[in-house]
């Protein structure tokens, strides 16, 4: 693990750190890599300033139906 603002950061998530280089002047480049970079870009900047590391969640649904348009 790696220790990061005396927050234990496990390896995957410490090469993903430096994966994410998101664009800063616009929200069109804060999104380019995508809807799932930016919220861990966003987790990134939120864990060291909260000096923890963000609750994890579970989704648990029942009689779930999905449609989905396949071209």
């Amino acid at each position: 693990m790696t220790k990061r603002n005396d927050v234990h950061v496990p390896p995957a998530m410490a090469q993903m750190e430096t994966k994410l280089q998101l664009g800063l002047e616009s929200g069109q480049a804060l999104m380019v890599q995508g809807e799932a970079a930016f919220h861990d870009f966003v987790a990134q900047q939120l864990e060291p300033a909260l000096g923890h590391t963000l609750p994890q969640m579970e989704v648990r649904c029942k009689d779930l139906s999905v449609i989905a348009e396949v071209a």
